[in-house]
Order: structure tokens, then sequence, then C-alpha cells
């Protein structure tokens, strides 16, 4: 994959076809990468971040990096800058939806190649995307859609395992990935088999954006997530007591005491009534086979953490800082 020579050492391959023209863009390939990496469509994004993670976002190429609490020691720097496809040698296995390129830097300014923790690179996608892609062949699978890694040393791109989210009509491509500076895209399969995986319907739990292994999984009662007990007052950092002949759940957390009744909406803080932006969210905790669970919106509320839902991934984000 290369940038379309433009005059490049005063080789001009407009009028080369075939083999020999794929021959002599295999040769230059090394000599135009530098090239192609420059962006052209738009100016860097930079974010920080902290030990807490974050989520780095390119408006441009609706894309996102989510990096978990702890993946730099102190902080650090990632810069997103858009890469202009239309400046990319069209790949005969992938035609090249979107690029980035990225670059990580440690809280002293040195290049970070890799991180010690996964990240999760995520592209948003529509039907527009997958008809494009497609050649309007809309029978064909989004599936075909991956995450893809450009590794400079193969001069190739790496497919990243791929997580496929689709609705119909929208949806997302995301991948985990140990790589951290480098160049990253959406990649749609035009020959071959190697098809992302579908994501399943189960909601998924993210805090400072690690997701969690929640088993049981979580579920959705009166509008509302309901989520494993246990599961989140550990990752809350609260303690947890249990009284048997009031069904009642004790979670302390700092100064802050919170009590919930199975089967009742009532909420206490520190001996008072608990008040909510929305009374809605008041839905009783309840005990199913075995596991209790709680409404997620009312915990966090009762915690002053935040929490927000992204409902094309299925995913609730808890900050819990």
């Amino acid at each position: 994959m290369i940038i379309e020579n433009d005059g490049i050492g005063g080789l001009d391959l407009k009028g080369i076809q075939g083999k020999s023209r794929v021959m002599l863009l295999g040769l230059t390939a090394a000599i135009v990468m530098s090239s192609w990496l420059a962006p052209v469509t738009a100016d860097a994004a930079v974010h920080t971040i902290g030990k807490n993670g974050a989520v780095c976002k390119e408006e441009a190429l609706d894309l996102r990096f989510e990096l978990s609490a702890n993946t730099f020691k102190a902080s650090g720097k990632v810069d997103l800058e858009p890469v202009d496809v239309s400046k990319l040698v069209p790949d005969e296995r992938y035609y090249v939806t979107r690029v980035v390129k990225a670059s990580f830097s440690n809280s002293g300014g040195n290049y970070v190649p890799s991180l010690d923790k996964p990240m999760r690179v995520i592209f948003h996608i529509s039907d527009v995307d997958h008809k494009r892609a497609s050649q309007m062949q809309t029978q064909l699978p989004v599936n075909r859609f991956s995450v893809g890694f450009w590794n400079e040393a193969d001069k190739a791109w790496e497919l990243l395992p791929s997580r496929v989210f689709w609705d119909g009509r929208y949806g997302a491509i995301e991948a985990e990935t140990g790589h951290a500076s480098g160049v990253y895209a959406l990649l749609w399969l035009q020959r071959g088999d190697a098809l992302s995986t579908s994501a399943g319907d189960s909601i998924r739990i993210a805090v400072d954006y690690e997701l969690l292994n929640a088993n049981p999984a979580p579920y959705v009662k009166e509008g509302r997530t309901m989520v494993p007990l246990r599961l989140v007052a550990g990752r809350l950092k609260a303690d947890l007591n249990w009284t048997g002949s009031e069904q009642r759940i004790d979670l302390v957390r700092g100064l802050d005491t919170v009590q919930l009744w199975v089967g009742k909406p009532d909420v206490m803080k520190n001996k008072k009534p608990l008040l909510v932006s929305d009374q809605s969210a008041i839905v009783a905790p309840e005990i199913v086979n075995g596991t209790t669970y709680v409404p997620l919106r009312l915990i966090s509320e009762a915690f002053g953490v935040k929490v927000a839902w992204d409902g094309v991934t299925k995913t609730v984000y808890i900050q819990n800082y």
C-alpha cells in the first residue's frame, strides 16, 4: 500500500499497466511511504492521556481510540492525523475507507511503539460506507470490514481481530491492539474470507475505558441497565455488606454509605433519602438466579460517578474518578 506516484524521482506510472505497474509500485514503496504518512486532510488532533485513561476522537474520520486507566504510568500524549485516502494506490485485497496516523509519546516526550495494556480502535460506519465499499453489492456482509494496522517491516496491512456492531443502517468496527504509534485504517476485504466477528447483543460495561468480564451479563429493566452488584461494587472500590434479615444492601465508599433493599425502591444515602435527578432511575434491586442486580444509573448518582451509554456498541461507560 503506497501513494500514487506524482513524479517522485522522475518516475511516471500513468502509462504503465498490469504486472509491470505492480512491480514498479512495489519497488518504489520504501521511497514513498514517508510521503503518504504525511497527513493532508486536516490538522492533527492532540489528546492528553492521564492515569485514568481517556478516549481520543478524530471527528473527521468518525474514529476513536479508547485507552484504559494506567495505560501510561503518569501521562502521555496522542496525536491523530488523518491521511488522504485518495493518495493511496488501490490494493486488490482491500478497499481502504479511512486512514489515520497515530503518534504516541510518554510524559518525557519519547516515542511509544507499543502499549502495556491494549487499547480499542473504533471506526463508526453507516449504510453509505457499506454501499461504497461493496460497490453497491449490499448482500455482502459488513463483516468484510476490519481495522488494519500498517506493518512497516512487511510493507503490508496487518488485519487486527475485529468485531462488527451493526443494526442494518449504522454500526461500528472495533479492534483491540497493543500497537501504539503507527497507521490505522478501516479496511474492506475484497478478496479472501478473513471476516470479522459479529458482536452479540449483550450489554458491556467499561470502567475507566476498560471492558469488564461481566458474567452474568447486565440486562435492561424498565429502561434501566441492571448490573451485578458485586462486579460494580468491586470496580467502584466500595465495600459491600449484606443484611439477610432485611434483604438490605449497604455500599460504603469513602465517607458515603448507600443503602438499598431487594424488591423495594427505597434508597438512603448517609441515612437520608437519596435525591436523584430522574425518579425513573429508582428501580428496585432484584435477585436473579442467585445474583443480586442493582440499577447502574442509581448507583452512579449515589456515588457521583459519570455514566454514559453507547447504543451502537451496547456499552455502558463508567468514569470512576
